[in-house]
């Protein structure tokens, strides 16, 4: 998502992917990523990489910054629509990333539909005697093959129109 290496990127991903960033002070961030049982000097660590973080994030036009009316020496940041638009695209890509992996397994599906198809067509002629069954589930498996095959079309023509 950034061309720049944060600290605590992952973190710092997962927070400004999954929350509306308004006003919020810099305790409102490491709060978020602060786990219980840490040591001071990890406490310590994470909220000057907090800090950084949050520099860089500003540098970069992610977050504006502003000080707050009622302390002089404390900053509120909120996100930027430039931070707005990667979010509106991340979206976009996870939902055709879902789509892709939609198609690849109903793909799966069709070519295992085929197999068994084409194996129910070799067991036709070497057991004749169960000619009446070995159609139906043939006919079952064609359904189910040409069932499937829409579905990818529909999502081939969705992932398009996306």
């Amino acid at each position: 998502m950034f061309d720049f290496q944060l600290p605590l990127g992952e973190e710092f991903l997962e927070i400004l992917n999954f929350c509306e960033i308004v006003d919020w002070e810099a305790k409102d961030f490491w709060s978020m990523l602060e786990t219980p049982g840490l040591a001071y000097h990890e406490r310590k660590k994470l909220r000057s990489q907090t800090y950084t973080s949050l520099h860089l994030l500003r540098k970069h036009g992610y977050l504006a910054v502003e000080r707050a009316n009622y302390m002089k020496k404390l900053f509120l940041y909120s996100q930027t629509e430039k931070l707005k638009n990667i979010k509106k695209t991340s979206v976009k890509v996870d939902k055709k990333h879902i789509l892709v992996s939609l198609t690849e397994e109903l793909d799966l599906k069709i070519t295992e539909l085929a197999s068994q198809i084409e194996y129910a067509a070799e067991l036709l002629v070497s057991l004749p005697e169960l000619e009446r069954e070995i159609l139906n589930f043939r006919n079952s498996l064609e359904h189910q093959l040409k069932k499937h095959q829409i579905e990818t079309n529909t999502l081939h023509q969705l992932l398009e129109f996306i």
